[in-house]
């Protein structure tokens, strides 16, 4: 058994309580009064919480001494406190309600631990005696008992008080707390990488006292302004709220049915309640709380639920890493006293028949197409080509929650965002093992290829050739650091258990294949197998790559 105080709608739990009441009687023991008064003596723990019970009592009692008592209908003249019984199952057996109450008594008790009695257990405690002077109410229907007023269930002898029926009728009070048990906040529900089941939901916890309420609004709010708004009886929510307490829960998303993982890393949120009962209406706030990811902080996101659309923002840290085999490259010999000064460009050892063959100038000079800006944006389109999956592409979207869902990859260039490699222009030059494009942890380097490269001869890869390539390239190489944050290096750099056990040795295992009919290419897996013809149109980052990079965005309470 248990016993709630409300007074004045600060509440505490005691955990001893004793109760007495008089009125006047005749010579015979006959009533001759009703209930003029009593005492409630309360026992409760000496914590925290009970002290600053005890510090807002006083300050109201303070508020209240001076003020005209004559009118029972005025509620800032009467302080009710209320006494609520429980039984073992929490249910409400009892309620007593005194109004125009008042602390006539106080008493603290503090009892040390003595050094041979150090295994018994404290026992601090505050001493408490309420004096009522004036009647004992009971909200509901009662019925008279040994001159006091309890919570009955009986229909018989029913006793509406004069003063209940105009003080306690429409009284009700509201709070909301956010709670803090799932610390973490994944949009949708995502699972894991590995699986594991994420919470969607921010939790809340609403209780009424007094009375019930007959309709409520529950606001979400960010900085003060309104992001959600629902109503009683939305959304499988009840139409009205009982007294006691009730969960809430809110996925995150604002009345347009917008996610914006932004909202929760910038500002500060808040749950808000307006309740009503015969038309008159009381506000509750939660307290502020606010998010940071937990994962990474270079990926954000944004779910429209309705349109079924999500648009992902990523943050990546390019570098330039110069060029090689221009103009830069080009050296001079010879002191001019004794010997010619000779210039040597890189250009100068293709031959000249393969000049001829090929029918190109070899590129001595970049320019804005090519320089290191536009590299680094052909970098980022590339990772939006070849990581977003829509209606546009052979990805079409990922499903979530068994609904398919279009994704769009936008990227920025930013120093604080995800390791990325350094671009190298690269002409004039052969192709060999140290100039192969790759993202590891002790070396990131991303080539750009074009004009004339020698593999077995001198050939001349155009500027359009060359941007297929390195876009597709990019998204690949930017695509490890993904998987390194997902499941790890050991299956990032074997590119999913496609390439060789060694990493070091970066060939694609014997015998792996590329899928047929038409099916997607994973951009992360190797294969030991030519390029098909519709290569490109195939390629894409897997569905349950891009579900982990959205996973990336989860939240964690600050």
């Amino acid at each position: 058994m248990r016993c709630e105080i409300n007074y004045i709608g600060l509440k505490v739990e005691a955990f001893k309580i004793s109760y007495e009441f008089y009125r006047k009687c005749y010579k015979n023991g006959k009533p001759r009064t009703m209930v003029l008064g009593g005492i409630v003596q309360v026992k409760l723990q000496a914590n925290s919480e009970t002290m600053r019970f005890l510090e807002e009592v006083l300050t109201i009692d303070e508020r209240h001494k001076n003020l005209d008592l004559q009118s029972p209908t005025d509620s800032e003249s009467y302080k009710r406190a209320t006494f609520k019984f429980y039984n073992n199952d929490d249910y409400n057996i009892r309620a007593l309600e005194l109004l125009d109450s008042y602390i006539s008594d106080f008493k603290e008790v503090f009892e040390t631990v003595q050094n041979h009695l150090k295994n018994k257990e404290t026992n601090n405690h505050v001493k408490l005696k309420f004096k009522s002077a004036s009647q004992i109410i009971n909200k509901g229907v009662t019925k008279n008992v040994f001159g006091w007023w309890m919570t009955n269930p009986f229909t018989k002898e029913e006793y509406q008080s004069p003063v209940q029926a105009v003080e306690n009728t429409d009284e009700f009070y509201l709070s909301i707390k956010h709670l803090t048990d799932k610390k973490t906040l994944v949009p949708l529900g995502i699972p894991a990488f590995n699986g594991t089941t994420e919470n969607k939901n921010i939790e809340f916890e609403i209780e009424v006292t007094e009375n019930d309420i007959d309709s409520f609004d529950i606001e979400i709010l960010k900085d003060g302004n309104v992001i959600y708004t629902i109503k009683s009886g939305e959304e499988g929510l009840p139409k009205n709220y009982k007294v006691g307490k009730h969960p809430f829960k809110w996925d995150g998303f604002d009345s347009n049915g917008i996610y914006d993982s932004t909202l929760f890393t910038t500002g500060k949120l808040k749950a808000r309640i307006k309740g009503k009962r015969n038309g008159k209406e009381k506000t509750a706030e939660s307290s502020e709380f606010a998010f940071e990811y937990k994962e990474v902080n270079w990926v954000d996101t944004k779910i429209n639920k309705n349109a079924k659309r999500i648009d992902v923002t990523l943050r990546v840290n390019l570098k330039d890493g110069g060029e090689k085999g221009t103009e830069e490259d080009c050296r001079e010999t010879g002191s001019g006293s004794y010997a010619p000064i000779t210039k040597h460009c890189p250009w100068d050892k293709i031959p000249e028949k393969d000049i001829k063959r090929n029918g190109k100038t070899p590129i001595q000079k970049r320019d804005k197409n090519n320089n290191s800006e536009a590299l680094k944006q052909l970098a980022l389109d590339g990772i939006k080509k070849y990581w977003s999956r829509h209606t546009g592409n052979i990805g079409k979207g990922v499903f979530i929650n068994k609904e398919l869902y279009e994704v769009y990859i936008s990227c920025k260039q930013d120093e604080q965002g995800m390791i990325a490699p350094e671009i190298i222009y690269f002409t004039n030059s052969e192709n060999g093992m140290f100039n192969r494009s790759h993202n590891w942890f002790a070396s990131r380097k991303l080539f750009y290829k074009e004009g004339y490269l020698k593999s077995d001869r001198w050939d001349y890869r155009s500027s359009s050739v060359a941007i297929k390539y390195f876009e597709e390239t990019t998204a690949h190489e930017i695509g490890h650091q993904l998987l390194v944050q997902l499941d790890g290096k050991y299956n990032s750099y074997t590119h999913k258990g496609t390439s060789h056990w060694s990493v070091i040795k970066q060939d694609p295992i014997k015998g792996t294949k590329y899928p047929t009919g038409g099916k997607e290419i994973d951009l992360m897996k190797y294969a030991d197998d030519s390029y098909p013809y519709d290569y490109y149109k195939r390629v894409i980052l897997s569905e349950k790559d891009l579900l982990g990079l959205l996973w990336l965005t989860k939240l964690e309470l600050n």
